[in-house]
């Protein structure tokens, strides 16, 4: 029922990445607004699957994304929504989604630290005693490794809170693009973003019985990326998550554990991102 909010792309990220404030806190944006500070980014994407935290919701599906960014006293705010188009039902039922976010972050030095929400919202209307939306408060901090050992891998630790269902989350990930194409053949413009997350998720309030259940969850993602363009990334490649413990869980009926134990995914995607 529920989507990480993630960047966009790894090469866009970096593109629109944080500036290093140094304690300052200009307000220039706020005395003199100008579009000329705002940064905008869309993106659609293709997944085999759908899966969140380990878990599989749906499988094929369109996901869009937009989202806005401006500077603000030296914080980063930003703001956008995403939404899961399914295409083939899972055992689960065809589950439409949409996703509100916003958060804060600050950079100083090496580090990031941000704050946000998010909304989830099943729009495609779910049973009286499921939860038709659900919503978390987060917070965490990364880290860029160049300056010490000559790499970014972007460790960073983040905690979720979802006071509907009563439940928390743990997070953490790391990251790296490799150049794999100015390696190879010196196009600069290909890349390999990788990436590797695991968490736990406490018991919450799932089956509003306060029976909720507690497991951890790990996995990885490698994509190829193709600069198109300054503005417009292409990319795509596999993905695997593993979920230990715990049940699986019928957002259908959240009386129902119809299968114990762990559960495997693996599935692809692809996704054009565009920004400015």
């Amino acid at each position: 029922m529920k989507k990480a909010i993630t960047s966009i792309c790894a090469v866009l990220a970096a593109a629109f990445s944080l500036q290093a404030h140094d304690g300052n806190f200009p307000v220039d944006s706020m005395l003199n607004p100008s579009m000329g500070y705002l940064h905008a980014s869309a993106s659609v994407g293709f997944e085999s699957q759908y899966v969140f935290r380990g878990e599989k919701i749906d499988n094929y599906s369109i996901q869009p994304q937009v989202e806005l960014m401006y500077p603000i006293a030296g914080f980063d705010i930003t703001a956008g929504a995403w939404y899961n188009a399914p295409l083939y039902g899972s055992k689960y039922g065809d589950i439409s989604e949409l996703d509100l976010y916003a958060d804060a972050a600050y950079k100083f030095d090496a580090f990031t630290v941000k704050a946000g929400y998010i909304y989830y919202w099943d729009t495609s209307g779910v049973p009286a005693n499921a939860y038709a939306s659900t919503m978390e408060v987060y917070g965490g901090v990364s880290m860029d490794t160049s300056s010490y050992i000559g790499y970014n891998i972007n460790p960073s630790v983040f905690y979720f809170y979802d006071w509907v269902l009563k439940q928390q989350t743990v997070e953490l990930s790391f990251s790296y693009e490799f150049p794999v194409g100015e390696l190879l053949m010196g196009w600069s413009r290909l890349t390999l973003p990788v990436g590797i997350y695991g968490g736990y998720v406490s018991s919450g309030n799932k089956n509003k019985d306060g029976q909720g259940i507690s497991y951890f969850y790990y996995g990885a993602q490698a994509d190829l990326a193709y600069q198109l363009t300054d503005y417009c990334v292409i990319s795509g490649g596999v993905r695997w998550s593993q979920r230990n413990g715990g049940q699986d869980f019928d957002y259908r009926d959240l009386r129902q554990y119809p299968i114990g134990g762990a559960e495997s995914n693996i599935w692809f995607g692809g996704r054009i991102s565009f920004g400015f």
